[in-house]
């Protein structure tokens, strides 16, 4: 193994280190749409407004978030439309190194 990919999996660890506690079972039980647009006030009505849907959409929305069939761009544009933004990453089971062995 290059001294490099060491070198690369060590770095890429230390920045990954601080969010493997974060994403630990960190969708709430309605998920992240719900929670937001809950905590905001908002209706589903008032949300489908803003992203220019219909109400049912916003539900179906929701379910797919939930389900792990929704879209990247739907979340981001759900999120944008609740001031939120997307925050994608991958986060490893084992530290990189580890895996490279």
């Amino acid at each position: 193994m290059s001294y490099y990919v060491i070198s690369a999996a060590r770095h890429l660890d230390q920045r990954l280190k601080a969010l493997s506690a974060i994403t630990r079972n960190s969708l709430p039980p309605r998920g992240w749409i719900r929670a937001i647009r809950d905590a905001l006030g908002m209706t589903t009505v008032q949300l489908a407004r803003r992203l220019g849907v219909s109400q049912p959409r916003i539900t179906e929305l929701e379910k797919s978030e939930l389900s792990g069939s929704i879209s990247l761009r739907s979340l981001r544009r759900a999120a944008e439309a609740l001031g939120c933004q997307v925050v994608y990453v991958l986060v490893p089971n084992k530290p990189l190194e580890m895996v490279l062995r």
